[in-house]
Order: structure tokens, then sequence, then C-alpha cells
């Protein structure tokens, strides 16, 4: 069961000076963890310890200690999966393909032998989701209280997750970015090294160019062309975290922005992504202002929300009132809360959960149009109102 004290407070979003993040080499309580990590919103490392008795550790990894290709295709072969060619870019991205994973093991095994050289990336691979019943890992209860995944678990209506493998050659990276929904995460190496940057929100604007985009590679020499890039002198470089073999770090920071590359040919990433309630507060009206009189504009700002944020109005409400409607049936007793099947959920944990969607619930209504909260209301059965005062009753 995770569960916490009773004297908890609800924190604020205040940004904190870090400079490195936290190390636990050995066991630590999950109140400490909820007080020094999850309510401040600070990273840190642990041990491998704590992902050492996962099956995936071994069945994944040969004895040289590198991706065990043949285990992995003849398991998975056919299942497709989403590649990115490191060497190739496409507007502030890299170019995508789909192959086998037998195909990309193969190209992966000759990378390994100098046969190849593009560098492709296996990643975001919805590995869970195309393989519920296999037990690859079992989710450490620092990382159990997850709305995000909790919420996809539920859904009737589509099959999806945040829960990712990635698979690379030496040398394959990320380029910089900021975690789906500006969500929280954690990341494990079942094999190999990962050099990781990661730049506070604090300093985003510095690695913007003139025109306001972001830098594509963070390593790039252009960030030193002040006519570019004229902040970037202002960022004190990122916090650089080695990332071993079996050592989970954990992301807390909201918008948090970062850049990963592999150092090393041992490279195998077992990545899930967790989710508290920190989800991207996207503003698009300003931006189409002038279309404001046109007939539709609300439910264009709406649509371009959800192509940008992947969430609109109506997601954002039908995944708070999911997390809601869970945490009400615990409080009514009629039934016992738990996350991912395997962690259950103690009453004070369910409380401060209800606090939390008060207070994500109150923004919502702040953040939003009445036009919009009315397109919302014609869209859902249950007043959100209704579902506001039912929280309120249990605290």
């Amino acid at each position: 069961m995770i569960e916490i004290d009773d004297h908890f407070s609800l924190l604020s979003d205040d940004q904190i000076n870090l400079k490195s993040f936290d190390k636990y080499e050995s066991e630590i309580s999950y109140q400490f963890f909820f007080t020094n990590h999850l309510q401040t919103n600070k990273p840190c490392i642990f041990g491998s310890w704590l992902t050492e008795k996962w099956p995936v550790t071994n069945l994944w990894v040969d004895d040289s200690g590198t991706p065990n290709c043949s285990y992995l295709s003849d398991s998975f072969g056919d299942s497709l999966v989403p590649i990115s060619n490191c060497d190739s870019k496409y507007f502030n991205s890299q170019v995508k393909e789909t192959l086998s994973l037998r195909e990309y093991t193969n190209y992966y095994c000759q990378k390994q032998k100098g046969l190849k050289e593009e560098c492709l990336y296996l990643k975001d691979w919805h590995f869970v989701r195309d393989f519920p019943n296999y037990k690859a890992y079992t989710t450490p209860a620092y990382f159990a209280s997850d709305w995000l995944n909790e919420f996809w678990a539920l859904r009737g209506d589509q099959v999806d997750d945040y829960r990712f493998v990635y698979i690379g050659p030496k040398g394959s990276w990320t380029p910089f970015h900021a975690d789906v929904f500006r969500s929280f995460s954690w990341s494990s190496n079942i094999c190999g090294r990962k050099r990781w940057l990661f730049f506070p929100p604090s300093e985003s604007d510095f690695l913007k160019d003139k025109y306001g985009e972001y830098v594509y590679d963070v390593n790039s020499q252009s960030l030193k062309d002040v006519s570019l890039y004229p902040n970037a002198h202002l960022s004190e470089g990122g916090i650089e975290i080695i990332q071993e073999r079996g050592k989970p770090y954990l992301c807390l920071l909201t918008g948090f922005i970062k850049c990963g590359i592999w150092l090393s040919n041992k490279l195998l990433s077992l990545s899930i992504f967790t989710k508290r309630d920190q989800l991207i507060d996207e503003k698009v009206e300003d931006s189409i202002k002038e279309f404001s009189q046109t007939e539709g504009w609300v439910s264009q700002c709406q649509l371009i929300l959800k192509s940008v944020a992947g969430m609109d109005a109506k997601e954002l409400f039908k995944f708070l009132k999911v997390i809601a409607q869970r945490r009400i049936n615990f409080m009514e007793g009629n039934t016992s809360e738990s996350s991912f099947r395997e962690w259950k959920m103690g009453r004070n944990h369910v409380i401060f959960d209800i606090r939390k969607l008060i207070t994500c619930f109150d923004r919502y209504f702040r953040e939003f149009s009445p036009e919009i909260l009315e397109i919302v209301e014609k869209s859902d059965e249950e007043n959100l109102y209704i579902i506001m005062e039912k929280l309120k009753s249990y605290v």
C-alpha cells in the first residue's frame, strides 16, 4: 500500500533552484519520497536496487551486457515499432519511419559490426500497451500514483498509454524537448549508459533563437552564434546526468526540458512516464485572435489546442472526471483504490488526491472561457460543479 500521514499540505508550483539530483543507494520510505520529491517537484536518482529484480534485466540482456537481440526478435519480432533517424532533421524533430522489431534488431546487429552508417533510434514504443500480458517490470511504489496512465487504463473508447521502451546504438539521441503534457516522468536503463542534459524552466527562453524557436540540438555550435541565439550565453549549461544500467532517474520538474544521448553500445532503455496533475496549459486564443469573430472560432481554438498540446478542454475534463470519480468511489466505500493493479492507496493519499483535484478544477474554471465550459457541459452528462461539490464534501 502507498500511504502518507495526515499532516500534508498542498505546496505551490514555485520553481526550485536546482544544481544536482539527490541520489539514493538504499531504500527510502514512501513518505520521505512523497514529502521531499513529489510535493517539492524535485528530481532524484535511485540506485540499481530499485530495478534489479525486474524480469527484463535478465531476459532482455545477454551475458556481455548488451541487448539480447535474439530474444527480443523471437519474442516480439512482428511488432511494429517507431524509428527516428538521428541523422535526418524534420522541422524541429527527426525523420520517422516504422519497422518491425525484427527488422530493427537486424539493423542493430549490423550497426554494432560497423556495417551500417545511419543512426536509427527506436523510441516511444508502447510495449506495455502492445503486450499487456507480458510482465516486463513491476512499477516501484514511489511511482504508483499515476493519474495519466490510470486514466488511459480505464478508457473504453481508446487503447493507449504513456509507457515506452527505447533502444538505440551509441550516438543515438533525442532533440531538445519537454515530456508529453509537460508531465513528470521516470526512466531506467536496462543496460547501457545514457547522458542527459536537463535545463530548468527558468532557462528555457535562453535556448530560443531570435525567431522564438527552441534550439534543435543543445550540443550544437550554433548556440554560440549570438546573432541567432542572442541569450544562449545566459544559460548555465544544464545539469548533466550519466545514467548507468539499472539506475532510474526521476524527473519531476514541471516544464523540465532535456536532451538525451547514448554514450556506449550497451543501450537498451525502458522508460515509463508517469503523471500527476501538472498538465500543460496552452493558450491558443491570442495566436488567432484576429479570427475571433469567425463562426466556430471557439471550436477551432480547441482543435488547435488538441493538436499542439495533445488534449483539449473536453479531454481534460474527462481526464479529471475519471480520476475524481474513482476517488469518490473510494470515499463512498465502493472500491479499494489501486494503481497498476499492484499498489493500493491509503485513505490519506486519496484525500490528498481529492484536494489536488479540487485545485485542478478551480483552475479549470478560471482558465477556460464560459463558451468553452458550455461546450464541455453539453458534451458530458455530469455537471462540472456537481463533481466539484462532491469532492469538497470529503475535505
